[in-house]
């Protein structure tokens, strides 16, 4: 690799200083790219990336998780952990390029991990949370994951993680903060959490190898035409005044269906994998006040994203599969 920084032609006694700083930037991507290994990207991946290109600045798939720490709290111990936990899972220390027309995802063999720190008083929480919320990750030079740590005395701090959904899912949320916990443990004398040993571009490897073979050509030739082509494409919709197209983000309503469902299935372990009947019935139940009787339709198609967990559940990943189902009532 080349030192831009030693080019003659580059003249960085005349740079300024946010020109210095675009400049490092570069040559930091570069040189990480050089050391990192290339992988596909899972379709899931694709599509996220696809997205990221017509709106890298569009924060609607930032993960956001926000949660108090009462009581002593050793900070540099808690870095530390929060490093081990992006060694132990290479897709946090991945980020995302073009090599010869195709999205591939660069894994880097290591990634330098900094918590952002903060004092706070008691009424900017919120702020700050909305703050890293909004806050978009540019997915080419990374990271795609950050934590900040908002104190708002030295017994009471708030941890505010994000990550782009691009490398994880809801189900990593869990993972990551029950595996941030034990990492901090284990920093002051208990023992580490197992490793996982499969990593998620062997996830995407496979599914690439699945997709491209002629069980995967199969089943993707019977998902067209299996779709009803005269199916309308909108439907209609009681509301209560008209409104404009316009794009917005949702933050509450998977919550909400989410806490329906649980009471539903009658709590347990088991809520947090896929049941397509009780989820589909409780979609039935969710969607059936906003039919009036005498007016159609009576049937709706709905796209809802699924986990796919199907073992590895401690692999941080972004498998969350769309599917169509058809209620009715």
């Amino acid at each position: 690799m080349t030192d831009s920084s030693r080019d003659p032609s580059i003249d960085i006694a005349g740079l300024s200083a946010q020109e210095k700083r675009a400049l490092l930037s570069r040559l930091l991507m570069e040189r990480a790219a050089a050391s990192a290994s290339a992988h596909p990207l899972s379709y899931g991946q694709r599509s996220l990336w696809f997205l990221y290109q017509l709106a890298p600045d569009n924060p609607a798939y930032t993960l956001t998780y926000a949660g108090r720490v009462s009581g002593d709290l050793d900070v540099a111990a808690l870095e530390r952990a929060a490093q081990a936990l992006v060694e132990r899972h290479a897709i946090l220390r991945t980020t995302f390029a073009v090599r010869d027309g195709q999205p591939v995802q660069l894994v880097h063999p290591h990634w330098p991990v900094r918590i952002a720190r903060q004092d706070v008083g008691p009424h900017d929480i919120d702020e700050w949370i909305h703050r890293e919320s909004d806050g978009a990750f540019d997915l080419q030079t990374g990271p795609v994951f950050r934590l900040t740590l908002l104190r708002q005395s030295p017994h009471e701090h708030v941890l505010v993680l994000a990550v782009h959904h691009i490398a994880a899912d809801f189900w990593s949320i869990d993972v990551i903060l029950d595996e941030l916990c034990k990492l901090y443990a284990a920093q002051r004398g208990s023992d580490a959490p197992p490793v996982c040993p499969e990593r998620y571009v062997g996830y995407a490897d496979r599914q690439l190898q699945l997709m491209s073979g002629a069980e995967g050509i199969a089943s993707g030739s019977i998902g067209v035409t299996s779709w009803p082509a005269s199916y309308p494409n909108s439907v209609w919709l009681p509301t209560g005044r008209d409104r404009r197209r316009r794009r917005i983000t949702v933050r509450c309503n998977v919550s909400v269906l989410t806490a329906a469902w649980r009471r539903d299935s009658g709590g347990g372990p088991r809520c947090r994998r896929d049941t397509v009947h009780d989820l589909s019935g409780c979609l039935r139940h969710a969607v059936a006040p906003l039919h009036r009787p005498g007016r159609p339709p009576r049937r709706l198609t709905i796209r809802m994203p699924r986990s796919g967990r199907d073992g590895g559940s401690g692999r941080l990943r972004r498998q969350h599969r769309r599917l169509a189902y058809r209620l009715a009532w």
